[in-house]
C-alpha cells in the first residue's frame, strides 16, 4: 500500500494520537482531512502486518465521494459492496447496511472470513447515534468481534453529550462501562414526565468526558486551516404587503395556538405550526386544518416573491466565473426553482437515485457551463466536498443547526482558493428571521423551542401565557 499524498499538519497530529490504539474516534471539522488520516492509520497497520481488509461504511450519498477520495490519496484497490470485486477496501452505505438483509450477511460473512485482521470504520459516525435503530443494533453485536476500529465525524454531537453512547461503544464497551444505554441512562440522564423517552437533562458531564477523551483526537477547521474568507449577507424580502400572506400566515398561527391546552401544552402541536410557518414563509402553503372545535379551514397560499429575490440575487453573480449551490427545504421550492432557472444546473436530492445522483454531481464538477447545483438541504449537507463552489445560497433554512454548519463546510474546506459567500434569503418579520438568530447564536428553533417547553411543563398557569405571546411574535 502505498500513499500519493503528503499529510497536513492536522492530519499528521491525529495519526500521531491514534497510532497508538487499535480503536479511536476522529472528531475532525469537515474539510480538515479525516480520510487521509484514516489512511495513514491503515497505512500503518497494513505494513505492520495487523489488518488484511478494510470494511468503510459511509452514508450512501457519499461513497462516490469517498472511493474517489481514496483513489487520490493512494493505491489501495476499492470497491463498492455491490460489486463482486476482491478489493483491499470495501465501502458499504450505512442506509444499506441498515435495510438490506443481504449488505447485513455480507458482513456477517466478511467479519467470520477476516475477524481480528478487519479494520473497520464508521464514516459519519453520528448517523449511529440512535441505540434503537436498526443499523445500530446490527452494528454493535459485531463491533465486539473486531480488534480495529475507527470512526470518522465532524458532529459528533446534535442533541446531547449522550449521543456519543453508542459512538463510545462501538469502539469498546469498556470505554465508558455501562452494556447497556438503559444502564447508562439510569446514571447520566433524566427524562421528561410529560414526554416519555424525550431526555431532559445530563448530569456528569465531566465524569462522561473524563472517560471518552484519551480516544477522541479533536480539530476545528479554526484551529489548522488558512481558508480564504467566509462572508455571509441576507436578502430581505416583505411579504406582509401581501394581503393574502398576511391572513394566512397569521390566521394559522392563531388556530394552532389555540389548539393548545394551557394547562397540558402539547409541544407537538408547536413544532407543527412552526413547520407550517416555515412553509407558508417559503411561498407554498395548501392545507387544511382543523380549528379545536373541529370546524375546517381551508388554505391555499402561493407566492413568487422569494423566488424573485433569488433570481435578482443570482443575476449579480457572474456565474463564469464561480459556481452556486442553492440549498431548498421542500420540493415544492425545486419545482419553482427549476422553472426558474434559464440556464444549465444539476440536482441532487432524495428523489434522484443514486446512480442519477452521482451523473448530476458529475456534471456540476466538470461542466463548465453547468454552475448552479440546487440541493435539498438533507441531501446535500452530508460528507460532499463541493469545493468547485464558492457560493451557496440557502432559499430557505433549516432548524438544526448542525446541517447548517454542515452544508457551509460543504465548500469551506481544505483546497478552496476562493473567498466564500454565504446568503440566506429571508421573508421579513416572520419565523424565518428566528431560524436566523438561532443559527447565528450557534443554537436551532427547535432546542429554543424545547427549552420553553420545559418551562411552561414546570409552571403551565405562568410561563405558557408568555411562551404564547412569545410564539405570536414569529
Amino acid at each position: 500500500m502505498i500513499l500519493k499524498t503528503k499529510m497536513m499538519s492536522q492530519q499528521k497530529a491525529g495519526f500521531d494520537y491514534l497510532s497508538g490504539y487499535s480503536i479511536g474516534a476522529l472528531h475532525m471539522d469537515t474539510g480538515t482531512g479525516k480520510t487521509r488520516t484514516m489512511l495513514e492509520l491503515i497505512h500503518k497497520r497494513y505494513h505492520e502486518h495487523k489488518i488484511e481488509r478494510v470494511l468503510w461504511i459511509t452514508p450512501v450519498s457519499v461513497k462516490q465521494n469517498l472511493l474517489d477520495d481514496i483513489i487520490k490519496h493512494s493505491d489501495c484497490t476499492v470497491s463498492f459492496y455491490e460489486s463482486n470485486e476482491d478489493t483491499f477496501i470495501k465501502i458499504l452505505g450505512t442506509e444499506t447496511f441498515s435495510q438490506s438483509n443481504k449488505a447485513y450477511q455480507f458482513v456477517l460473512d466478511f467479519v467470520e472470513e477476516y475477524g481480528q485482521r478487519l479494520q473497520l470504520v464508521i464514516d459519519e459516525a453520528h448517523c449511529f447515534k440512535n441505540p434503537n435503530a436498526i443499523r445500530v443494533k446490527r452494528l454493535m453485536p459485531i463491533t465486539r468481534k473486531l480488534r480495529y476500529k475507527n470512526e470518522l465525524t465532524g458532529t459528533p454531537i446534535t442533541q446531547g453529550l449522550w449521543d456519543m453512547y453508542t459512538q463510545m461503544y462501538m469502539l469498546d464497551p469498556r470505554i465508558l462501562k455501562y452494556p447497556t444505554f438503559n444502564s447508562f441512562a439510569k446514571v447520566f440522564l433524566t427524562y421528561s414526565d410529560a414526554y416519555p423517552g424525550k431526555i431532559d437533562a445530563m448530569y456528569e458531564k465531566e465524569a462522561f468526558i473524563s472517560m471518552v477523551k484519551p480516544y477522541i483526537f479533536q480539530v476545528t477547521k479554526k484551529e489548522c486551516l488558512d481558508l480564504p474568507a467566509k462572508t455571509y449577507s441576507d436578502r430581505y424580502f416583505y411579504p406582509f404587503k401581501d394581503a393574502n400572506f398576511a391572513y394566512t400566515y397569521n390566521k394559522v398561527k392563531d388556530l394552532m395556538l389555540n389548539k393548545v391546552d394551557p394547562f397540558n401544552p402539547n409541544g407537538m402541536i408547536i413544532f407543527q405550526m412552526l413547520t407550517y410557518l416555515h412553509r407558508i414563509a417559503s411561498g407554498d402553503f395548501h392545507k387544511v386544518i382543523s380549528d379545536k372545535w373541529g370546524e375546517a379551514h381551508v388554505f391555499d397560499y402561493s407566492s413568487n416573491e422569494r423566488l424573485l429575490i433569488l433570481k435578482e440575487t443570482l443575476e449579480s453573480i457572474n456565474l463564469n466565473r464561480n459556481k452556486v449551490i442553492i440549498f431548498f427545504k421542500y420540493y415544492t421550492d425545486l419545482a419553482k426553482i427549476s422553472d426558474m432557472l434559464d440556464t444549465p444546473y444539476a440536482e441532487f436530492h432524495g428523489a434522484l437515485n443514486e446512480k442519477e445522483k452521482q451523473q448530476e454531481m458529475h456534471r456540476f464538477k466538470t461542466d463548465a457551463t453547468c454552475n448552479i447545483l440546487v440541493s435539498n438541504i438533507q441531501s446535500g449537507s452530508v460528507g460532499l466536498n463541493l469545493q468547485e463552489a464558492n457560493y451557496i445560497i440557502y432559499y430557505n433554512n433549516t432548524f438544526d443547526f448542525a446541517k447548517r454548519m454542515q452544508g457551509e463546510d460543504r465548500i469551506y474546506r481544505i483546497g478552496q482558493e476562493k473567498n466564500c459567500f454565504i446568503i440566506d434569503i429571508i421573508a421579513d418579520d416572520t419565523i424565518d428571521c428566528r431560524i436566523n438568530a438561532a443559527i447565528q447564536q450557534k443554537s436551532s428553533l427547535v432546542k429554543w423551542v424545547r427549552s420553553e417547553m420545559k418551562k411552561v411543563k414546570q409552571a403551565p398557569a405562568y410561563y405558557w401565557p408568555l411562551f404564547k405571546d412569545k410564539l405570536r411574535r414569529l
